[in-house]
Order: C-alpha cells, then sequence, then structure tokens
C-alpha cells in the first residue's frame, strides 16, 4: 500500500459528524486574491447567487468561506463557500473574511471538507455528481473513492457508475450546459463523451434545439450507431444522410414535439430500410383506396403481427349505412387482399 492508503484521512465512516477536522487561520483578504477559476476543489455548479448576493448585501457573510492556497502560483482557491465568494464578488466587495486552511493540510481532507460542506444542505444536480466523481478519482485509491461516493454523497456502490460520472466530468461545457437544462440524461452525456468532437458537437446541436424523452435519447443514439457501424461511416454523417443537420440548418415548421418525431422517425427509417420500404406501399395503397375523413386504415406497429385497425366515425344511422357501403367497396379494392395476406 501507499501512503495515501495508510493515510488515517481513510479510516472511520466519512458521515460521521466530527471525523474531519480542518485547521485554519482567520483572515481579511482582498477579494482579487482569490483565484474563482481554481475549481481544483470544487463541484458546485449550475447554481445562481442572487439570493446570496441579497443577503450578503443586507447582513454580509456570517459564514466565511474555507480557502486554502493555490497549488502553483500566488493566491488562493476556494474550497468551501464557491457560491458566497462569487456573491461578494459580484456585490463589488474589495476584501472580505474568510477561513485560510493551514498551508500543511492534505488534499484529502480538502477535498473531503469541500464535499461535506454542500452535501448537508443541498441536493447535488448531474454535473456536481460528475465533478466529485472526477475530484476523488483523483485524490484517493479507486476503492477509496468509491466508498467516499457511496457513503458521503449516497451514489451506488459501483464502479461503473462511479466511473460513467467520472468521465462525464470531462465532457466540456457544452455536455454540461444540455445536462443542467435537463435536455439530455446522464446515459446521453456519457454516450457523447465517447464520440469523436465532431459527432458529439452534432448531437449537441441536436439536444440543444430539440426536446426528447429518455427513451427516444437512447433510442435515436442507439440507431445512429447501428447505422454507423452497418454503413461504415461517423456518426455525424448518419445525420447527414437521416436529413438532420439539413433539417437543424434550415427553419422547421410545426410545433418543436413535432418536429422532434419528424427527425426521429427520418433516422428510423435510415435504420430500417425495408421498413421504410413497406410503409411507403402501404401508404400509397391506402392513398388509391380515397378513403373518406371518416375512416382510417391502419396498419400493425412496425408491421410486426396481422392485425390491421379499422376506424370508422359516425353522428348518425345515415352515416352508419353510407360508411357500410364505402367498407364493401374497399373490400373489394384489388390490393387490399395482398396486403392483409403478406
Amino acid at each position: 500500500m501507499n501512503d495515501k492508503e495508510n493515510s488515517p484521512i481513510l479510516q472511520g465512516n466519512f458521515t460521521q459528524a466530527g471525523a474531519l477536522v480542518v485547521k485554519a487561520e482567520a483572515v481579511i483578504l482582498d477579494v482579487n486574491a482569490v483565484d474563482l477559476q481554481d475549481t481544483s476543489v470544487s463541484v458546485t455548479a449550475g447554481r445562481e447567487t442572487g439570493a446570496l448576493e441579497a443577503s450578503i448585501r443586507t447582513i454580509g457573510v456570517l459564514n466565511p468561506p474555507l480557502l486554502a492556497r493555490k497549488r502553483e502560483g500566488e493566491g488562493y482557491r476556494v474550497v468551501c463557500g464557491m457560491l458566497r465568494m462569487k456573491a461578494v464578488a459580484a456585490c463589488g466587495a474589495t476584501s472580505f473574511r474568510a477561513q485560510v486552511a493551514a498551508a500543511d493540510t492534505d488534499e484529502q481532507v480538502l477535498v473531503l471538507a469541500s464535499l461535506a460542506d454542500n452535501v448537508p444542505h443541498r441536493v447535488f444536480n448531474p454535473v456536481e455528481h460528475a465533478r466529485a466523481a472526477a475530484l476523488l478519482a483523483g485524490t484517493f485509491p479507486d476503492h477509496m473513492a468509491l466508498r467516499v461516493w457511496n457513503e458521503l454523497l449516497g451514489m451506488p456502490r459501483a464502479y461503473a457508475v462511479f466511473d460513467q460520472y467520472r468521465k462525464i466530468a470531462g465532457a466540456g461545457e457544452t455536455v454540461h450546459a444540455l445536462m443542467l437544462q435537463g435536455s439530455i440524461t446522464v446515459d446521453t452525456a456519457f454516450a457523447l463523451v465517447r464520440m469523436a468532437h465532431e459527432d458529439r458537437a452534432c448531437f449537441c446541436d441536436l439536444f440543444s434545439q430539440l426536446h426528447f424523452s429518455a427513451r427516444k435519447q437512447a433510442e435515436i443514439l442507439e440507431y445512429c450507431d447501428d447505422i454507423s457501424r452497418r454503413d461504415g461511416i461517423t456518426l455525424h454523417e448518419v445525420l447527414e444522410r437521416s436529413g438532420v443537420l439539413k433539417a437543424l440548418r434550415c427553419d422547421m415548421h410545426g410545433k418543436d414535439g413535432q418536429r422532434a418525431e419528424q427527425i426521429r422517425r427520418s433516422i428510423k427509417l435510415l435504420r430500417f430500410p425495408r421498413l421504410a420500404a413497406k410503409e411507403r406501399s402501404v401508404h400509397e395503397l391506402i392513398r388509391s383506396m380515397k378513403l373518406p375523413p371518416t375512416i382510417t386504415f391502419e396498419p400493425p406497429p412496425f408491421f410486426e403481427g396481422d392485425t390491421w385497425r379499422l376506424n370508422v366515425r359516425v353522428t348518425s344511422d345515415r352515416d352508419m349505412r353510407d360508411a357500410a357501403a364505402r367498407l364493401a367497396e374497399i373490400a373489394e379494392h384489388p390490393g387490399l387482399k395482398k396486403l392483409l395476406e403478406e
């Protein structure tokens, strides 16, 4: 075992109050001495500071943030209180009270302090869970990182899930923004992480413009991957060939839900060309029947099975007689028997 594995920091239960002590000194610092871009021990993402700013302007900072010296260069980084620091800066303050961790404080202690400070009073969003996984993976041995992930954050004690979130941490701001907006799921984000840059950019464009349910996101990604492997083309070439990229570049008409369904359908038809051909032939046959608006003829889902649906809408007994006569004519259509027997 290495020194980190023998560290007393790794002993005991991480959820026990009082198990972690950070030696710190109270100081008054210039706001500009803090590097808010240094997130080496911070996981905060997608949080607004408006309410904090209003509070600070009224009563000041009641709970001073905990800082640590930067690992390289001059100045300080935030350990606990990133939102408080951003709010202080937004308020235009020039100086503030803070706690500065002792210079010899172990990085593991700083990481645990950062996470433990946030866990009690807020639910982590997916990006924060991803950043926490990356932070733990970079600080602790794998088995201990997984243990903290489970005990302190309440996440599954499964390395596959932990590793998935860890990789999502490096996905970039665009993917993170989509996650924070609820536009993509964690599984979709993980799929995007594994893509080439150009492929990822195309899917990010798609998911940023149109909303798809979790199931439809998974379906689209699966179909595109199948087409890519079948035809030996890249994923962005799949989107180009299916007409998705052209549709995104143009002004699409209709509601977002309708536009999303059109795009999903175009990808599906490219994935199942025989199904697409079958649908075209069936729709041509149905059009040739010249059905009135009150009668619809629908195939079984995906043409699997032999049960077709015939819908008739009537408002009077005369409508019923007219519909019956029309159905008798339809039953003699030359292509209908062949279609039902295929």
